[in-house]
């Protein structure tokens, strides 16, 4: 919940960020695609059993894709700190056998 709670937060004054209705009803489509074979019974009938309405199920969907993004945002900004982490590694492995070079890491 605080990864949502995280993505809808106001940034530099612009207005709360939200996911397009048509981006969510693609991922719908999709999804009753691959798990309902299209049928739509079969997705009301899984609803029903779950004791949810497909509004609540277009709000899970919605969430689903907000943790991805989120998700691929944490992976991209640690994949840009580690070439930094192994440099500095490396740096004092040279340093230790008496070879000494700069990072520009840090």
């Amino acid at each position: 919940m605080l990864i949502i709670k995280e993505f809808r937060k106001k940034k530099d004054g612009d207005n709360e960020r939200h996911i397009p209705d048509s981006y969510i009803d693609r991922r719908n489509r999709k999804r009753q695609s691959e798990q309902f074979d299209n049928d739509r019974s079969k997705f009301l009938a899984y609803c029903a059993r779950a004791a949810r309405r497909s509004g609540e199920y277009r709000k899970e969907i919605e969430e689903e894709i907000i943790y991805h993004y989120m998700e691929g945002q944490q992976r991209k900004s640690q994949s840009v700190s580690a070439p930094c982490a192994s440099r500095r590694s490396t740096t004092k492995t040279r340093t230790s056998s008496t070879r000494k070079t700069k990072s520009t890491c840090g």
